[in-house]
């Protein structure tokens, strides 16, 4: 089934995607964290045409994919997009879930270029 509209969007989409294959430390790099955002990235964009008025893109990829960074990514987001935009953020790269001994949940912690050991 095709639906057809004549409506034109009028929402804008926002993608942040952060991969992480070459961490500082060496040791924890990966095969396949910045390919497996740029494909995200790229499918989504590709996907999306027509359902949004327009699309944005943020990438950060290795060394760029630090905190300050993702922030300031955000920030520019924040400060560009309307209530009725879309946000998808797509992160690629190593987590941890560190849990305090005075609770029984955990967080989860994305772990960005700039960490160094995960202990």
């Amino acid at each position: 089934i095709e639906c057809t509209s004549n409506l034109s969007p009028v929402s804008d989409l926002y993608i942040l995607t952060i991969g992480i294959s070459e961490y500082a430390n060496a040791r924890m790099n990966l095969n396949y964290g910045v390919p497996d955002a740029q494909a995200v990235e790229q499918t989504i964009s590709e996907k999306s045409k027509g359902i949004f008025a327009n699309t944005y893109s943020y990438k950060l990829y290795n060394k760029d994919a630090t905190l300050d960074r993702i922030k300031e990514a955000i920030d520019q987001i924040r400060s560009r997009s309307k209530l009725s935009d879309v946000l998808i953020i797509y992160f690629a790269g190593h987590g941890g879930v560190y849990t305090p001994e005075t609770s029984e949940e955990g967080e989860f912690y994305m772990v960005l270029h700039d960490v160094t050991s995960l202990n």
